[in-house]
């Protein structure tokens, strides 16, 4: 077997010298031909060789090997993105390496001139270069990755540029100026008319959560302040991204550290749907310090559904073990619907197995509504069970409701007897439409 790997390791160091060495003589047989050409040609060998360098490939270093080229952040930069190329690109550069990039078969030689077209970028060739840019999908990462950088560059020029374009840019680029100029970016959203700051602010929001997520935070805290409706949405967008680049548990330290309230709240929910997603156990530790809390009962609730989706027993179990409090009495309900889709008659045992309680109504309260769509008539059985008669009242309506649309004139006779008050009976017959 060592000897079978050896071989394999020959083989494999035999074809990388292989490459070398054929790189090399390409670039030098090039060299030897080009000094032969025309001035047509010379022109043309001049074009190549620009774009050669800027790959970093049209010298070598006394070893022989090709020097590796520069990476994308050069010292000078704004928010880690270049402000100025090592040496000016000319238009035939621009084209040359866009010709690469649309070309090359070699993943890295178009990673490699797609760089040099980011460090030889700025705000007046910008243009020219999204001309070489513009044919790639706009999904793709190079697409996102230019804009992003055109916007730190030349901010609201650039912005405005998305406006008079087919692909799907400005968002990415404003983005980008806000992870570069915050202060400037935010308060140039707030002057827009309202169509279109609504569109723009959260990609400001998130550019600034880029570089700065306490920034960020304070942006949205300050749009909150102003009156903007989609504040809390704002700070769900920078919990997303501390989410993404440190992770749950950096950012629920995080979110704990917020202003108490209803946005801080919404963030915390946030942070334990992605918690409870990596670790249940973990998740349902960190969300025990909560219990009690009625302005953070989300945060019980949103660890004991999204675990009751895995493992309802250990979900429910973890629940009943908490101090009483909206929280819990909300997680039980999420946790038994979620148990009434997996298995219901699992469920059903357990409910028959618990003392009467304000959780057991509440976890009823949830079968139930679950239960509605499948099978209304079930729904209304265990709806009669609940206890707490406002609690009972809205269980029977939602399943009321949904046996309505299924069979109007069997609700009528059901109702006749059901002991429901007028208003009540009035919502069964009266619906909201169902929504798909």
């Amino acid at each position: 077997m060592r000897n079978s790997l050896f071989l394999h390791c020959g083989w494999f160091l035999i074809a990388v010298i292989a490459f070398v060495t054929g790189s090399v003589n390409s670039s030098r047989d090039s060299s030897s031909t080009s000094g032969k050409n025309d001035t047509q040609g010379s022109r043309q060998d001049n074009r190549s060789s620009s774009s050669l360098s800027a790959l970093g490939q049209t010298s070598e270093s006394k070893t022989g090997q090709q020097e590796i080229p520069a990476g994308l952040v050069n010292p000078g930069t704004t928010a880690g993105l270049p402000t100025t190329a090592r040496q000016p690109l000319s238009e035939w550069d621009i084209e040359e390496l866009g010709q690469i990039m649309a070309k090359e078969s070699n993943p890295l030689r178009r990673r490699l001139a797609f760089t040099r077209l980011l460090q030889g970028m700025t705000a007046e060739n910008a243009l020219l270069i999204r001309e070489q840019v513009k044919s790639l999908r706009p999904e793709s990462s190079e697409f996102k990755d230019f804009h992003y950088a055109w916007g730190a560059i030349a901010g609201a020029e650039a912005v405005l540029n998305g406006k008079k374009t087919r692909e799907v840019d400005m968002d990415v680029t404003m983005a980008g100026w806000a992870s570069a100029e915050p202060e400037l970016a935010f308060n140039w959203v707030n002057d827009l008319p309202e169509g279109d700051r609504a569109r723009l602010k959260g990609a400001m929001i998130a550019g600034i959560a880029d570089n700065d997520p306490a920034a960020a935070a304070g942006y949205a805290y300050q749009l909150a302040s102003m009156g903007d409706k989609d504040a809390d949405r704002m700070l769900g967008i920078v919990t997303s991204r501390v989410l993404g680049n440190g992770g749950h548990l950096e950012a629920s330290a995080w979110a704990e550290n917020l202003p108490d309230g209803a946005m801080r709240a919404a963030a915390l929910d946030r942070v334990a749907h992605d918690y409870v997603a990596h670790d249940p156990e973990g998740a349902a530790a960190w969300a025990e310090r909560f219990a009690g809390q009625a302005h953070n009962a989300r945060v019980i609730e949103e660890v004991g559904d999204e675990w009751a989706e895995r493992d309802p027993v250990a979900a429910i179990t973890w629940l009943n073990s908490l101090d009483a409090g909206e929280g819990k009495s909300q997680g039980l309900s999420s946790a038994f619907g979620e148990w009434a889709k997996r298995d219901p008659t699992a469920a059903s045992q357990h409910l028959v197995s618990m003392p009467e309680s304000s959780d057991r109504d509440s976890a009823i309260s949830g079968f139930s509504r679950r239960l509605a769509s499948e099978n209304p008539q079930a729904a209304i059985a265990w709806a009669s069970e609940i206890n707490d008669a406002s609690s009972r009242e809205n269980a029977l309506v939602r399943a009321g409701q949904s046996m309505f649309r299924r069979d109007a004139s069997g609700t009528r006779e059901w109702l006749a007897t059901s002991g429901l008050p007028p208003a009540a009976q009035k919502q069964i017959v009266n619906p909201p439409q169902s929504r798909r």
